[in-house]
């Protein structure tokens, strides 16, 4: 095997090639160890191994989701993070199976956040072509928004990251559902929520500016009622 040198004087051993990670895991399944999935998410992929690499990190993600192994919860959410990255954007709905309610065990909040993140971080870089592309999945986000958005609930740990995350979600997806989750926002008597909202509002519109001008004048035509009263 090659090494390289580290910084410190020390020797590294080389990354594992992305083929024989896709062979480790498609030997492995859902069975594989949190370290295999942990290094995956740190490999780049050429898009000819999308095919393969995207069910097995599904079927891990779906086998592992109600763990309460904390090494497993991690690597779940690499494998999300992994899976979101990479999946085809015409394809994003089916995250939603990720969030319904009515589960055997509701998925981790640790979770919720990584799946509202990506989705958000996904239509950040792309900004939909039209409105609303995956409506059952903005419904998903915004039950997690109406559950935590709760001034009792929202003080708890985590659940304001997960509440602001899947508002700007729900902007992000230029869904119909985004003028009432952004009032959700500003209407909370925490101002440090509305601001942590707004904050990651002004990155989207900074990208969406470079990218589609078009999108940008959506979101700023979305906030201008609110910063007006």
């Amino acid at each position: 095997m090659h090494t390289s040198s580290s910084n410190d004087g020390g020797v590294e051993s080389a990354a594992i090639a992305p083929n024989e990670l896709l062979r480790q895991l498609a030997a492995t399944g859902s069975s594989a160890t949190s370290s295999l999935i942990c290094e995956i998410e740190l490999t780049r992929f050429d898009t000819s191994h999308r095919q393969v690499l995207l069910p097995l990190l599904w079927e891990y993600i779906l086998e592992h989701r109600n763990s309460n192994i904390r090494e497993e919860l991690v690597a779940v959410g690499a494998a999300i993070r992994k899976y979101i990255a990479n999946m085809p954007m015409d394809q994003m709905g089916t995250l939603g199976v990720l969030l319904e309610s009515g589960q055997r065990s509701q998925l981790p909040i640790e979770l919720e956040i990584e799946v509202a993140k990506m989705i958000y971080r996904n239509f950040e870089t792309h900004p939909p072509l039209h409105p609303d592309p995956h409506p059952e999945l903005a419904q998903r986000l915004w039950e997690l928004v109406q559950a935590y958005v709760n001034p009792r609930i929202l003080m708890r740990d985590k659940h304001s990251a997960a509440a602001s995350l899947a508002i700007v979600a729900i902007v992000s997806m230029r869904s119909k559902l985004a003028e009432a989750a952004w009032q959700a926002a500003v209407g909370s008597p925490y101002r440090w929520f509305s601001e942590l909202v707004s904050d990651d509002l002004d990155e989207l519109l900074a990208t969406w500016s470079r990218k589609n001008p078009e999108a940008a004048a959506w979101l700023v035509a979305l906030r201008t009622p609110a910063r007006c009263v």
